[in-house]
Order: C-alpha cells, then sequence, then structure tokens
C-alpha cells in the first residue's frame, strides 16, 4: 500500500449511512415501532453512539436524522439500558434530533477512502449487502460487525487476514489496538484489498459462480474415482470414439 496515501487518511473508523425501514435504503422509516429490535438498525444506532463516546477514533455518522415517533423513543430507550457502558450515549442519540448526523453525499465510497478504518455494519435486518461488500476495496482495514448473518463471500474471509469482527463493546479496544499497531492495520488493509481484488470484483464474481458450478458438477454427474472404464453416457456423447 502506498505510504503516502496511507499517511493522509483519517485515524478513525468511519462509516455513513441511514436507519432504514425494510431493505430500501432510499426510503427513510415511517413506522419505527420495531426499529430497535432490529438487528441491523440497532446495530448503526450503537456505531453511531460510538462516535459520542469517542469522536477521536469513530466518524460514524447517519446521513438523515433518525426523527424517532415517541413510541419508537420509548423503544430504544428500554433497549438502551442494558447496553452499559455506553447507554448514556445511545439515550443521548435516540431522545434528540440531528445528533449524530452528517451531510448526504453522492460520493460515499470515495468519501469514506479517506480513512484508514472502515466499519462494515449490517443492513436492516441484519444482513450485510452486495454493496457493503466494496467497502473491502477502499484500501482501509474493515471492522465488521457482528452479525448471526453469513454472506456469500463468507468462505473467503479470515478474520485477522482479511477483516476484525467487532461490536459496540469491543469496538473501541480493538482499533486503539491497531493505532498502537500500524504494521497490523496496514496488513489488515492489504489482506481486505485483496479479497477485494480476487474475490469481490465483478469479473471475480463470475468467475466464483462458474467454479462453484463445475464443482456441482464435477461432484454429481462425473465419477469420484479415476476408472479407465468408460460409462455408457461417455459413450453415447463420442459415439465415433477416438
Amino acid at each position: 500500500m502506498d505510504e503516502k496515501d496511507w499517511s493522509r487518511r483519517h485515524q478513525r473508523a468511519g462509516w455513513r449511512g441511514r436507519v432504514v425501514e425494510g431493505k430500501n435504503e432510499y426510503r427513510p422509516v415511517s413506522d419505527d415501532s420495531t426499529l430497535c429490535r432490529d438487528v441491523g438498525s440497532w446495530a448503526r444506532i450503537e456505531a453511531a453512539a460510538l462516535t459520542l463516546a469517542h469522536p477521536g477514533f469513530f466518524d460514524a455518522r447517519f446521513t438523515k436524522s433518525l426523527a424517532l415517533s415517541e413510541a419508537g423513543t420509548k423503544r430504544c430507550l428500554a433497549r438502551a439500558t442494558a447496553v452499559g457502558r455506553y447507554a448514556r450515549f445511545l439515550r443521548r442519540l435516540i431522545s434528540k434530533k440531528n445528533i449524530g448526523t452528517a451531510r448526504p453525499t453522492s460520493h460515499l465510497l470515495h468519501q469514506l477512502a479517506k480513512y484508514r478504518y472502515v466499519l462494515l455494519l449490517p443492513e436492516t435486518r441484519g444482513c450485510f449487502d452486495t454493496a457493503a461488500a466494496s467497502l473491502f476495496g477502499l484500501g482501509a482495514a474493515v471492522l465488521a460487525w457482528e452479525t448471526p448473518c453469513v454472506t456469500w463471500y463468507e468462505p473467503a474471509t479470515e478474520p485477522g487476514e482479511t477483516h476484525l469482527r467487532v461490536n459496540v463493546q469491543t469496538a473501541h479496544d480493538v482499533i486503539k489496538t491497531l493505532i498502537d499497531d500500524e504494521r497490523a492495520a496496514r496488513y489488515l488493509a492489504l489482506g481486505a484489498r485483496q479479497l477485494s481484488d480476487r474475490v469481490l470484483c465483478p469479473a471475480c464474481v463470475g468467475h466464483y459462480w462458474t467454479a462453484i458450478l463445475q464443482r456441482y458438477r464435477h461432484r454429481f454427474l462425473q465419477p469420484e474415482t479415476t476408472t479407465t472404464t468408460t460409462t455408457p453416457g461417455e459413450q453415447n456423447s463420442n459415439p465415433g470414439g477416438g
């Protein structure tokens, strides 16, 4: 990785996005009655609370204010109580409008490429979408939020090599360790970029699925052991021999 590029980057973990209803990133929340029970939405709220607690380490902000209803606010405040040391920051974020927000941008990836670390946060309903995978190609160390979801590219990832897993309780300690050990941080950033180049690029995705289908074909349509005896199918497919 280019030394000059790395040295210019912000020494914080960046993220920008919304807490949304359903799977549509561009549809604002209209019914927040279950918002704070949603795995992905709550992860985003927790990340924004980390920014309030540790602004020198995190820069995770909403591009649209939460603006919760009275009922939604009560439910979210009730859940915040169980988060321990970050409960008061969550309560502040939930109770006040425009806290934890940033100006929307049409060049999100360009903006996040200015950070040494990026937070990979789950979408609403708790899973990572294909767009989120593009964060691996930014040249930053990826801190992936813990979630029960399994992505299609999960077999190609390796914690400690391509990313590190974090949650609201561990994220601060993890990023402090990376800041103190810049060599480890740059190693993670390189691993993330290599994952992007080898697995997540558009052409790579096509090769990936081709390889999977070929493996299935080999497993179910070809004999498992090598033999010199031709099968009836092979004889029919080559009637002329030779």
